[in-house]
């Protein structure tokens, strides 16, 4: 069964890639919001929705804007065309 990401899914996961590639480690949800210009709420929502599926994993932290960092899984499904 294929995998199936929808366009900000993919514009998510890329961006939190090249942030973790250049060596910012977790993002929080805040600097995504920024970064992919996707509203915050939608963003929210669609990082809950990576994270049941295992594909980012989400972090706690002592301020209150939760980090995410992609998982494997979500690095190989975004790049074996999640499409």
């Amino acid at each position: 069964m294929a995998t199936t990401l929808s366009e900000d899914e993919k514009t998510i996961l890329r961006y939190m890639i090249d942030l973790e590639d250049r060596g910012s480690e977790w993002p929080p949800a805040r600097r995504i919001v920024t970064g992919t210009a996707i509203g915050s709420l939608r963003v929210e929502a669609l990082l809950s929705t990576l994270a049941l599926r295992g594909f980012v994993a989400a972090h706690p932290n002592l301020d209150e804007d939760p980090r995410y960092s992609v998982t494997s899984s979500g690095r190989q499904t975004l790049f074996k065309g999640g499409s």
